[in-house]
């Protein structure tokens, strides 16, 4: 049961916001915390309903089980997911930040 209740919060929670930062974080003015924590949710659900759009159409197209649509669907957004992460402690941190430049100019 507890396992479930995770999945929940990880799913409907932690992901979205994980991915809804990556459009959010460089808005360009600031704002309250709750506003940016809503704007990243909002985008998150988007972000996740259009690339679920993008992948089971498809393979709704091509017969592919629905198994196919689950897995590939699960890595895709922990990938955005991770990216957005990624790319937010990237502009949080000017180490970091300078090191990431150095290596995309290379």
């Amino acid at each position: 049961m507890a396992i479930k209740g995770f999945e929940i919060l990880l799913w409907f929670l932690i992901i979205p916001l994980a991915a809804g930062n990556l459009p959010v974080f460089e808005t360009g003015k600031e704002k309250d915390w709750f506003v940016r924590m809503a704007d990243a949710l909002i985008c998150g659900y988007v972000l996740l309903f259009a690339v679920f759009e993008l992948l089971a159409l498809p393979l709704i197209f091509t017969r592919q089980s629905f198994a196919v649509l689950k897995y590939s669907y699960e890595i895709l957004v922990c990938v955005q997911a991770l990216t957005s992460l990624f790319c937010q402690f990237v502009q949080s941190t000017d180490t970091c930040q300078f090191f990431f430049r150095q290596l995309i100019c290379f």
